[in-house]
C-alpha cells in the first residue's frame, strides 16, 4: 500500500508522509529514507542491490531513484539466494568504494 502510494504521488521526492503513528514502521522508515536522501550533511552512502525480477523490485526502483547510480546495482535475477550471491559478490569485489 505504501509503495502504491508513493508511486501515485511521483515518487519518493513528492511523496508527503502526512501524519503518523509511530508504529507505522514502513511510513516511518519511508519517510527517513526520504530525509536521508535530501541531506546536505556528510552522511555515509546508503547502497542498494536487487534482482530485476525481485518481488520488492517496485520499491527498490523508488529508492533508486532518488540516489546516486553510482550506489545502485540492479542485475537480472530474483529475489532469491543466488541472485543475493552475486550482488553479494559485486560489492565485496569492489563496487562500493571506500
Amino acid at each position: 500500500a505504501i509503495v502504491k502510494e508513493i508511486e501515485r504521488a511521483g515518487g519518493l521526492k513528492k511523496w508527503n508522509p502526512g501524519m503518523y503513528d509511530e508504529k507505522d514502521w514502513q511510513r516511518l522508515l519511508w519517510h527517513w529514507l526520504k530525509v536521508y536522501t535530501r541531506q546536505d550533511k556528510d552522511l555515509p552512502p546508503l547502497y542498494i542491490g536487487y534482482g530485476q525480477s525481485d518481488i520488492n523490485s517496485r520499491a527498490h526502483n523508488l529508492l533508486a531513484e532518488v540516489l546516486p547510480r553510482e550506489q545502485v546495482v540492479m542485475i537480472k535475477g530474483r529475489h532469491s539466494n543466488s541472485t543475493f550471491k552475486k550482488l553479494w559478490k559485486i560489492f565485496l569485489d569492489g563496487f562500493v568504494k571506500s
